[in-house]
């Protein structure tokens, strides 16, 4: 995730370039960052919407804005929008984003508890 990578067009050829995403130290994203969806909001603000683990395995949903080229973090929350959680005590606690659905101004994130159960949570741009 933390590299970018320009081409002229699909077919190449492609450039690595600078990190955008970084881990952050003492943060529920401390260890390892893994994408989950890029998506625009109504205003026209580049999100990307990431799984954050720390060196305990527990994986939890954050996201942040970018700028334009998408080269830059212009805003990251502490906290994560989705928590780790389990169903049973036997399950991992982690909360693991697959794939996001826009639908009516709302995006439908599609993610794991537990790493066994599929579960949904609907965010709201305004709220």
């Amino acid at each position: 995730l933390n590299a970018s990578a320009t081409a002229p067009s699909l077919m190449g050829p492609w450039t690595i370039g600078d990190d955008v995403l970084r881990t952050r130290p003492n943060h529920f994203d401390s260890w390892h960052l893994s994408p989950v969806a890029f998506v625009m909001s109504p205003d026209g603000t580049r999100v990307l919407i990431y799984n954050g683990a720390d060196r305990d395995g527990r994986w939890q949903i954050g996201w942040c804005a970018l700028d334009q080229d998408c080269a830059r973090v212009l805003e990251r929350p502490r906290e994560p929008i989705v928590r780790a959680s389990r169903n049973t005590p036997d399950q991992r606690e982690l909360a693991f984003g697959a794939s996001v659905v826009e639908r009516d101004g709302l995006l439908d994130l599609y993610y794991s508890i537990g790493d066994t159960d599929p579960a949904r949570a609907t965010l709201d741009w305004r709220a």
